[in-house]
């Protein structure tokens, strides 16, 4: 009985020293009402069943830009401080936080010191011109994607944003070879990972896959039969969906009592003055980004198979994020750069600012902007075997900055970060409260307590109780303009201290 006991202890301290699997999501240019279980009325049944049996931030940031909150995501620090400031040009030689690509240690090399299996599929954009500044040089065994930005699903080589998709550092499929009849990009990143997952298994090491996925950032690409689904359902005013989306978050708890729907957005015209042709085009260009975010779904849902298959899904940790807000590309109700019907192989669209207000409800502003509407996104995180309350919905501020310090501390690792650790959070505990800073193209803001000072590049500091008023309604500048010298002054200090000045940006 007694070697019995003692056996059994030594196993239970080995599952306790297991080590998580880790599968890190990402979406791009998705807004944070578009998901099911943040309130939307696409269909997304596995992520709204991890949200349900894990937990979901309310208040999640990023830094409001692809490149810079992908910096800020995969090393634990503000982005400015990792050559991020902006995007991937580099004005590095005047410009110190604005090198445009990757400088600091990434989270796949902390992982894969501590004896991880770390790759990546989808989207890099963290430095494309040299091969030195791509995935395998940054801490990731294996790597299937674009070093560059997104802007193709069907067809990477197509002529108006004409990519790369990539092997480890061997082009595959570019402007001179595409791909099989049949491919779509949210679909192949997700395969081949799942082929890394399997060799991780084959190997019995614990794995670190980054899901980049490019959906649903334009152009506006979709399979007809997803498309399908949609279609003739976005044949309603603008007004309609984004108070319906607010009632259901509401009423799901993701938005708290008091809080408010923001008034739509003063660029965009009555529904009703829209032509019945018109209406069947913007119809058309929000089914086909309801489908992309149906796709992305779809997959996760594989992801979701294929670890149970393995029998590894309850020691897996999932997270679900996505990198800004949704975008106002292509003008008030968005456009058609081709000649060719929005979501086929070769067309070019953009869903445009009136879709990008319902998608970012109940939110001002957009991508790249530091109102809420561009910096909050959703987060989904999902363990069996870790998170201890699930279903918890938590209203504590969390950033990008806090993903990498709490994938190494699970790892049973340390290192250098401007994050926190959020562990704490998977078991019902509070995590310590600090102010955040956010700086893109001039647009500012920092939140610190009740407050946030925010302002649009060259315009007047605008103050909100982001406690009371989370969708910037009722600004206070006049009111406390103590409170607005001091917050002002904490910025600057930040931006000086984080390679955000000298700015190209800001004068």
């Amino acid at each position: 009985m007694k070697y019995l006991l003692i056996t059994l202890l030594f196993i239970t301290s080995l599952m306790a020293a297991e080590k998580p699997n880790i599968i890190l999501i990402l979406t791009d240019d998705m807004g944070y009402s578009d998901l099911g279980c943040f309130g939307g009325e696409i269909n997304t049944p596995n992520l709204d069943g991890l949200a349900m049996n894990g937990q979901r931030f309310t208040h999640f940031y990023n830094t409001g830009r692809c490149c810079p909150s992908r910096a800020s995501l995969l090393t634990g620090k503000y982005s400015h401080t990792v050559g991020f400031g902006h995007m991937d040009s580099d004005k590095g030689k005047k410009y110190p936080g604005y090198v445009g690509h990757l400088t600091g240690k990434t989270i796949a090399e902390y992982l894969k010191d501590s004896g991880y299996y770390t790759f990546i599929t989808g989207k890099w954009h963290l430095g494309s011109k040299v091969k030195e500044h791509w995935p395998t040089s940054k801490g990731f065994d294996d790597f299937y994607g674009v070093p560059q930005g997104g802007g193709f699903y069907f067809d990477p080589g197509n002529m108006y944003s004409p990519r790369q998709v990539v092997r480890g550092t061997e082009v595959v499929y570019d402007k001179n070879k595409t791909p099989p009849k049949g491919w779509y990009a949210t679909d192949a990143f997700t395969d081949e990972g799942l082929n890394y997952v399997d060799k991780a298994v084959k190997n019995q090491k614990p794995f670190f896959w980054y899901v980049a996925y490019n959906a649903p950032h334009f152009p506006l690409q979709a399979k007809q039969e997803d498309i399908k689904k949609y279609r003739g359902k976005y044949k309603k005013s603008w007004d309609d969906f984004r108070k319906k989306r607010f009632d259901k978050q509401v009423q799901m708890g993701i938005m708290r009592a008091g809080d408010k729907l923001s008034k739509i957005d003063s660029s965009i015209p009555s529904y009703d003055s829209l032509s019945k042709e018109k209406k069947d085009v913007i119809d058309l260009r929000m089914a086909t980004y309801a489908a992309m975010v149906d796709n992305v779904d779809q997959n996760v849902g594989k992801i979701i198979s294929h670890l149970k298959a393995k029998n590894i899904f309850d020691n897996t940790l999932i997270i679900f994020l996505n990198d800004n807000g949704a975008a106002s590309s292509g003008g008030v109700l968005g456009k058609d750069k081709a000649n060719t019907e929005c979501g086929t192989p070769g067309s070019f669209s953009y869903a445009g600012l009136a879709w990008a207000n319902v998608s970012n409800t109940p939110f001002r502003l957009y991508k790249t902007k530091n109102h809420e509407g561009g910096i909050t996104n959703p987060a989904i995180f999902h363990w069996p075997q870790g998170i201890k309350n699930s279903g918890h919905i938590s209203h504590e501020r969390i950033h990008l900055i806090d993903i990498a310090p709490t994938l190494l501390n699970l790892a049973g690792g340390s290192g250098d970060f401007h994050g926190l650790d959020i562990t704490p959070k998977f078991s019902g505990k509070k995590i310590s409260s600090r102010p955040l800073f956010f700086e893109h193209e001039g647009n500012c803001a920092v939140i610190k307590g009740e407050w946030k000072l925010v302002r649009i590049n060259k315009k007047s500091w605008e103050l909100y109780n982001i406690d009371k008023d989370r969708s910037e309604t009722e600004n206070l500048v006049a009111k406390y303009p103590e409170i607005v010298s001091t917050l002002s002054k904490e910025w600057k200090s930040w931006a000086k201290s984080n390679n955000v000045l000298p700015s190209p940006f800001i004068k």
